[in-house]
């Protein structure tokens, strides 16, 4: 499905942007976009990544941070 048949159906759904305006299919572009670049991002990270340095224990749980004394 292209970027203005998706716009097409959002708007026919009765969905609106942020700012209560109707989809273009530059929005559903830009929207998909960013999100494409942000799972990158995040699968790109290691697991591994913090040390303890202090008395604070630090859990990676599905690439949220659980902090607890």
């Amino acid at each position: 499905m292209g970027y203005r048949k998706i716009a097409q159906w959002l708007n026919e759904n009765g969905y609106q942007t942020l700012r209560g305006k109707r989809f273009f299919n530059t929005h559903v572009f830009s929207i998909l976009k960013k999100k494409r670049l942000r799972d990158e991002r995040l699968n790109s990270l290691p697991e591994d990544r913090f040390e303890i340095t202090s008395p604070l224990w630090i859990e990676y749980v599905e690439r949220k941070y659980i902090n607890s004394d």
